[in-house]
């Protein structure tokens, strides 16, 4: 229940906008260079990530196979 309500808060404060790809090391949405540790455990999808500096929900970017 938490997590949805932070979902529905990042979407009222950040412009409809809660979630952004990690792209080259870095935030898509705000170009933040995304800590190493942090990078792995995006890939490990064990949790979910915030951006340290924005504040969104960080994602791996899936490639077409």
């Amino acid at each position: 229940q938490s997590l949805v309500k932070q979902y529905a808060k990042l979407l009222k404060y950040k412009n409809n906008c809660a979630v952004a790809y990690a792209r080259n090391g870095a935030c898509g949405a705000c170009g933040f260079v995304i800590r190493p540790q942090v990078r792995i455990e995006i890939q490990q999808r064990n949790k979910i990530n915030y951006c340290e500096n924005c504040g969104r929900i960080l994602m791996e970017k899936f490639e077409d196979l």
